[in-house]
């Protein structure tokens, strides 16, 4: 690709760096079920993950798509379909039980859109019966979800309710994902430190120094490295 000039060669760079990171990893801490973690973490990283991140609403639509495919209660020409989808997601989610935590939500997103069909089943369904309760159900799980999720200008840094939200939920798990923000976690934490009122203790605080510190070096890390291929023209 970089012989062919097939792109430019700091996103020839960037695409060769991302699938080496997701293979081996990198040196960033990321913050999950009470314990900090490096290229090695808790197997149910990613499930914990998608739990924290999708909307609830969108969860609910999900599980209710699911409880009717396990229950055959769909046309009978969807099952095929949808049993790829399945064990397409399921063998997704494997590879990256097994693989290291670099990414967080980011690497998990090909899970997101697959889940989605499943949510769009789930409002298919509905749709289609002749109760108005269903509907309304949907309706307000939709509404549930982008109320969520809108306002959140990256869809990198939401978090649902479960932990307090994406003002909250990141001092108690944080996938690294934000870094990609170039500051997402630095807003609520400047925010934080301006409130007379705080009451968090000092150790949150300074791995909240830490987790910030560390998201902003491997930015200009990358960044900076980014920038001198380009200088270069040429990909090593």
């Amino acid at each position: 690709m970089a012989r062919n000039h097939v792109a430019p060669c700091a996103y020839i760079w960037g695409f060769a760096d991302t699938i080496r990171a997701g293979l081996e990893g990198r040196a960033d801490p990321v913050f999950a079920f009470g314990h900090s973690c490096f290229n090695a973490c808790s197997t149910y990283f990613f499930p914990g993950v998608l739990a924290l991140r999708l909307p609830i609403g969108s969860m609910v639509l999900v599980l209710l798509g699911l409880w009717l495919y396990c229950a055959r209660r769909l046309p009978a020409g969807w099952r095929a379909p949808q049993s790829t989808v399945l064990v397409a997601t399921i063998f997704f989610l494997l590879v990256l039980m097994r693989g290291v935590p670099y990414g967080g939500i980011r690497h998990a997103l090909p899970i997101v859109v697959l889940l989605s069909v499943f949510a769009g089943t789930a409002a298919q369904y509905a749709m289609a019966s002749h109760s108005t309760r269903n509907r309304i159900f949907v309706a307000i799980a939709f509404g549930a979800a982008a109320l969520s999720a809108v306002p959140v200008m990256r869809p990198w840094e939401h978090f649902n309710e479960i932990l307090g939200g994406s003002s909250q939920a990141y001092h108690y798990f944080n996938d690294g994902a934000a870094r990609a923000s170039c500051g997402g976690d630095a807003r609520a934490l400047a925010a934080s430190a301006t409130d007379v009122s705080l009451t968090r203790s000092a150790q949150e605080i300074d791995s909240g120094f830490f987790r910030l510190f560390t998201h902003w070096a491997g930015f200009i890390e990358s960044a900076s490295s980014a920038l001198r291929c380009a200088s270069k023209r040429t990909c090593e």
